[in-house]
């Protein structure tokens, strides 16, 4: 089923409300097509500084299933810091290649 024009959550949507988002630090992780995509526009702002963004692939990329995801969840995260945790997942991977900015 296919989403309603009231239910998509835009990129403008996302970027003005963590830009408004009072935490010192946000973490945003990304298991769709283009990922990328977010990862640029955060990149290029001088608003999200704060933000860290885990995607499953770039711009152009497409992202299969919810392995990404799986695989997230898989990693021990009581003893591993989310960017320690970025990174095992990132070496582990053989077919995509994941970004993390802040």
């Amino acid at each position: 089923m296919q989403a309603t024009a009231d239910e998509y959550y835009t990129l403008s949507e996302l970027k003005s409300d963590v830009a408004e988002c009072r935490a010192r630090h946000v973490h945003i992780i990304v298991d769709q097509c283009y990922a990328g995509t977010l990862v640029r526009a955060l990149r290029r702002s001088s608003h999200h500084q704060h933000v860290a963004v885990y995607a499953s692939g770039r711009e152009a990329e497409y992202s299969f299933s919810d392995d990404f995801t799986a695989a997230w969840t898989r990693l021990n995260h009581t003893t591993l810091c989310m960017k320690d945790v970025f990174r095992v997942r990132k070496t582990a991977s053989t077919s995509r290649i994941y970004y993390s900015i802040n």
